[in-house]
């Protein structure tokens, strides 16, 4: 009666392995490195359309807010430090050679402080921007938003493909004088 061992890779993109299963006569085990090297030459595909959204949230100097914030925000400034919420959406079209990838995207945004009403900011959020260095390795996504934005998370697949990804990032804002970072982006993506 064969055997085999089963090799299992988990979201972390370790290898393990579980129980050996009767298949014949003599044993036979799967190579790790073989499976590995398998999922490198065929990494999981992110190509194609996405619509995505993330939120961020920003702290920043209230005198550095009110130089780059719209008009209608300013009356809801008040202490030394401005928190300004953003939700921002878009689609994004991603092309994919092996496991690197790149492409643009549109994006909205939506903004608010604190009980503030809702602003767009074009300072921050241009209408498109393009995704670059993007890395998939087992189901681990990177990408980044250049110069400013770097990006980290997990891909969601059912049977090999995916169906959506989390990630969570950073961005260094580009304020004269008074840089501010971004720290808490949390971004969601899904086929649509």
């Amino acid at each position: 009666m064969k055997r085999f061992t089963l090799l299992a890779i988990v979201a972390s993109g370790t290898l393990g392995c579980s129980e050996s299963y009767p298949l014949g006569s003599g044993s036979e085990t799967l190579d790790p490195a073989a499976v590995a090297t398998s999922a490198a030459v065929n990494p999981l595909d992110v190509a194609g359309i996405w619509s995505w959204e993330h939120h961020t949230i920003f702290v920043i100097p209230t005198p550095v807010a009110a130089a780059v914030l719209p008009p209608t925000a300013l009356p809801h400034l008040s202490g030394p430090i401005a928190r300004i919420r953003c939700h921002v959406a878009g689609v994004m079209n991603l092309s994919q050679t092996g496991s690197a990838f790149d492409g643009t995207s549109s994006q909205s945004s939506s903004c608010h402080l604190p009980d503030g009403p809702e602003f767009a900011w074009p300072f921050v959020y241009n209408p498109s921007f393009v995704v670059a260095d993007g890395q998939v390795n087992g189901r681990s996504i990177r990408f980044s938003v250049p110069p400013l934005c770097t990006n980290r998370g997990s891909l969601r697949a059912t049977s090999g493909v995916v169906t959506g990804w989390k990630a969570t990032g950073s961005c260094a804002i580009p304020i004269p004088d008074r840089p501010a970072v971004a720290k808490t982006i949390t971004w969601e993506a899904w086929r649509p």
